[in-house]
């Protein structure tokens, strides 16, 4: 009986107010989607770096394929803090 009045409290305060949430389902799939879609151009800036043309101090020989890249990518994001 309570979970039932406070998912009916729920629902009335979403309508009334006109508060919307995003169900997990519709949310993840573009977010993972955008994460995605970072990391590849990220890829290609790096490419376009490697290539020298932006600042021939910064050329690479062999840049690294995208796989290491994504790995090393990830390791940088978990020893980030803001």
């Amino acid at each position: 009986m309570l979970l039932t009045c406070f998912c009916l409290l729920i629902t009335i305060n979403v309508v009334c107010c006109c508060h919307f949430h995003r169900s997990w389902k519709y949310w993840h799939s573009p977010m993972n989607h955008a994460k995605a879609l970072a990391i590849v151009t990220a890829y290609d800036m790096y490419l376009e770096c490697c290539e020298g043309k932006l600042n021939p101090d910064w050329k690479v020989d062999k840049p690294v394929d995208f796989h290491l890249f994504r790995e090393r990518l990830g390791t940088q994001m978990l020893k980030y803090d803001p």
